[in-house]
């Protein structure tokens, strides 16, 4: 019996001690986002991932997505930007940045030139001043294509 109640103190202290050793989400996104701030991408986008691949989904884990995708993109790195976009929007379907996510989305293929693929993408905005924005951005690439 003694040795039961150990067991089960102990058990119990393990618990709490790694309940204790909970990562604090928001210290870890608003760092990534100062590191965002002072233009590191690179930086940037591994420390938001670390945010975004976490254990415990949490508030800050689509806007970590988001952001680790926009450092990708601001790196050139477009082919990341879009699939890390992807697992953003097919977890989080109901996300209010959704429309900023797919506008990223649309601009990462036509900054490659896959104007088929942007077009196709951009049809999953919703709001008014998101297809507003869109049009926008076709707009800006077709002139840059027909130069």
């Amino acid at each position: 019996m003694r040795h039961l109640l150990t067991w089960i103190f102990i058990s119990l202290l393990a618990c709490h001690l790694s309940i204790g050793q909970t990562p604090d989400y928001e210290l870890q996104y608003k760092k990534a986002l100062q590191t965002f701030k002072k233009n590191d991408f690179e930086k940037a986008r591994l420390e938001f991932n670390q945010v975004a691949i976490a254990r415990i989904e949490h508030q800050y884990t689509p806007y970590a997505y988001y952001f680790s995708a926009l450092s990708s993109f601001n790196l050139n790195k477009y082919v990341e930007t879009r699939n890390t976009l992807r697992v953003l929007l097919n977890r989080f379907t109901t996300w209010d940045k959704r429309d900023d996510a797919i506008l990223l989305l649309t601009q990462s293929y036509f900054e490659e030139n896959d104007y088929i693929g942007g077009i196709t993408a951009a049809k999953g905005t919703s709001k008014a001043t998101a297809q507003e924005e869109m049009q926008n951005m076709k707009a800006y690439y077709i002139r840059k294509l027909m130069d």
